[in-house]
């Protein structure tokens, strides 16, 4: 599957699945779309932050995929926020759920104590 970018305001996430065996090639696929995405942005003079690029990968298997973007190598991550939602290398959602159930604590102490 070819990857998909999507794009918000200063955000840009780049996704991609594959099969078990196609690794190779969609490395390379990826690494190409991230090299395209510095020429962009050396033309449009954007500028990237590679020390807050972080690369998820969700699968039952262990992969080892080294991406390299704006002269460094990508964090592999356990966990992803994007825009708001929080992702773990399992989608579990169980992060997203932790945060939503410390957020709503908090309100509701803070409503307890102007009731």
């Amino acid at each position: 599957m070819q990857p998909v970018a999507k794009a918000y305001a200063d955000d840009v996430t780049v996704s991609v699945s594959f099969a078990p065996g196609d690794e190779t090639s969609t490395i390379s696929s990826l690494n190409t779309i991230l090299h395209r995405l510095e020429i962009w942005g050396r033309r449009w003079q954007v500028s990237f932050a590679p020390h807050k690029t972080k690369l998820l990968v969700v699968s039952r298997t262990r992969h080892d995929i080294r991406l390299f973007f704006d002269g460094a190598f990508l964090t592999t991550s356990r966990e992803l926020k994007i825009l708001g939602v929080n992702y773990d290398d399992k989608l579990t959602f169980k992060p997203h759920i932790m945060q939503l159930a410390r957020t709503a604590a908090g309100q509701l102490a803070s409503l307890r104590r102007i009731s």
